[in-house]
């Protein structure tokens, strides 16, 4: 694991992201895989968390627009992470320019390391209510979870918890990553395999090259 001093300022940390990062890297893998991440039902980062989308919420949904009304905060990404990752510089968390961001209330992939429950709990702490545009939460599960006779009391029990904790929607992609890797390298093979976006499916052959690269690497992040 790469050891870096953190920034001695907010200057150099801002010297990093407008760089990119070059000539950081350590600190930036530090910043990656060793500062604690959304999804894990840490209370500092979560506390964090509420207190942007609150505040965020409060200016959008107590402006007006030109219908006579207001806007409305909305909590989800749809299928833009990778579009608007492809305009967002470099962030603190150890992006670099143009990587994807976050998708919806998830996670960013592989830094969920506490388990589903973890990233439910979360999600959870956020005021939903303050979402009137809405707000959804995506779970990629191993098909290991959900084998059995038990799979699908193992979907029902996390859509009550989710709902018990106060989230809105939720929705769920049951993938191994060879399975992507190969409808990937052939298509012919896989033509009709859908995967959920955002309250629809998609097929899974006609997602971008990036963004089939954005569920594969998802589907990696749950094998263990």
């Amino acid at each position: 694991m790469p050891t870096a001093s953190p920034p001695s300022s907010w200057d150099e940390l801002r010297r990093c992201l407008e760089q990119n990062w070059d000539g950081a890297e350590a600190l930036r893998l530090v910043a990656q895989r060793k500062a604690p991440k959304w999804g894990n039902d840490l209370a500092a980062v979560d506390d964090f968390a509420v207190d942007v989308a609150s505040y965020t919420a409060d200016r959008i949904n107590h402006t007006p627009n030109q219908r006579g009304g207001h806007f409305q905060m909305g909590c989800w990404s749809i299928d833009h992470s990778v579009n608007f990752g492809k305009v967002t510089k470099a962030t603190p968390d150890g992006r670099r320019n143009g990587e994807p961001l976050t998708k919806n209330l998830s996670a960013t992939i592989s830094r969920d390391t506490s388990g589903i429950t973890s990233l439910i709990n979360s999600v959870g702490k956020l005021d939903h209510a303050a979402f009137p545009d809405g707000s959804v939460l995506d779970l990629m599960l191993h098909p290991s979870v959900v084998r059995g006779p038990d799979g699908a009391k193992v979907i029902a029990d996390l859509i009550k918890t989710y709902f018990r904790r106060g989230g809105l929607f939720v929705h769920f992609n049951v993938f191994d990553a060879e399975t992507l890797k190969e409808a990937r390298r052939r298509p012919e093979k896989y033509a009709n395999l859908q995967v959920r976006v955002c309250g629809w499916n998609a097929r899974f052959i006609e997602l971008s090259p990036e963004m089939q690269e954005c569920f594969i690497a998802e589907a990696e992040s749950k094998c263990g």
